[in-house]
């Protein structure tokens, strides 16, 4: 898979460097084409003796301004398909399926804000019960830190357990809607990113305006 996206990237960027260099030549070379026509018309012009020497040079010279333009205009173009490219890609993203699917219920409101594991089973997880009471305020210690990444997406349904249960105020995450689920319940990773603040500004920066941060 990597080779064949590796190649595909390759291809396409020749492709694309093919197609700039197609237009730059093209455009080096009508621009040229177009001033060395002025100069030999303005040429003729000035040997007939219907224009002056300076009316030649003042053509001339406007004529070496059109590159800067037709360029500009080149670029805004090369621009513009780079721009579709990338929010045809960020659009791909966006409507990609969440990584867990199911559930419709809408937690508690307001939550209690209890969580219950009955047996919770997930890669190097086995049979874990665990109840974390309203306002309690727990430390988990584990021997491998994969583990501890395990639970965590759990609690955040990056993914179901294999066995057992996660439950919130006693109903079990896999009935409750993702984005229901993540209103109430909120998982941050070990290696979570901050954005400039107080904490607590980073961890209610979702919440509606006027909402109690407890």
């Amino acid at each position: 898979r990597y080779r064949a996206t590796s190649r595909a990237s390759r291809d396409a960027n020749v492709r694309a460097a093919r197609a700039a260099a197609l237009q730059t030549g093209l455009m080096l070379t009508l621009t040229g084409s177009f001033i060395a026509l002025v100069a030999l018309v303005g040429g003729r012009l000035v040997l007939s003796g219907s224009i002056g020497l300076g009316a030649l040079v003042s053509a001339v010279g406007l004529a070496l301004f059109l590159p800067g333009p037709i360029s500009v205009l080149a670029w805004v173009g090369a621009e513009l398909a780079k721009g579709r490219a990338s929010a045809a890609r960020i659009a791909d993203v966006l409507a990609a399926p969440g990584e867990t699917t199911g559930g419709s219920a809408e937690p508690t409101v307001p939550a209690p804000g209890e969580l219950r594991l009955n047996g919770l089973g997930h890669a190097g997880l086995d049979a874990l019960d665990l109840t974390v009471r309203p306002g309690e305020h727990l430390g988990l210690v584990v021997t491998d830190p994969a583990d501890a990444a395990t639970l965590l997406h759990c609690l955040a349904r990056r993914c179901d357990p294999d066995r057992g249960s996660v439950e919130l105020d006693g109903v079990p995450l896999t009935e409750l809607a993702p984005a229901a689920l993540r209103s109430a319940l909120l998982v941050a990773e070990h290696d979570a990113q901050l954005f400039d603040g107080t904490l607590l500004e980073n961890v209610t920066a979702a919440a509606p305006a006027g909402t109690d941060p407890q």
